[in-house]
């Protein structure tokens, strides 16, 4: 159900992941976030809300990875304007 908007900012999150020197666990959060996007049906009792792995995952890269912090912000906001 990702919008064409969200799949661009999550390819830009992995391009961008590829090329810095990020925690097995803040990549173990794009992948746990690009899975929960791309089969979004609606909140479901199993697992984390898409929005919820969002915020934790821009948590932690706001100290070392300030631009990639950004763009999760920014996925964020469009996951609330789509109504996840």
């Amino acid at each position: 159900m990702a919008t064409p908007h969200v799949e661009g900012l999550i390819s830009n999150l992995h391009r961008k992941f590829a090329g810095s020197d990020t925690s097995p666990q803040q990549e173990a959060l794009l992948r746990e976030l690009q899975s929960r996007l791309v089969d979004w049906e609606g909140p479901k009792n199993s697992g984390p809300d898409p929005l919820v792995t969002a915020e934790t995952l821009a948590a932690e890269l706001e100290a070392e990875h300030p631009q990639l912090a950004g763009i999760v912000r920014e996925l964020i906001v469009e996951l609330g304007r789509i109504g996840i």
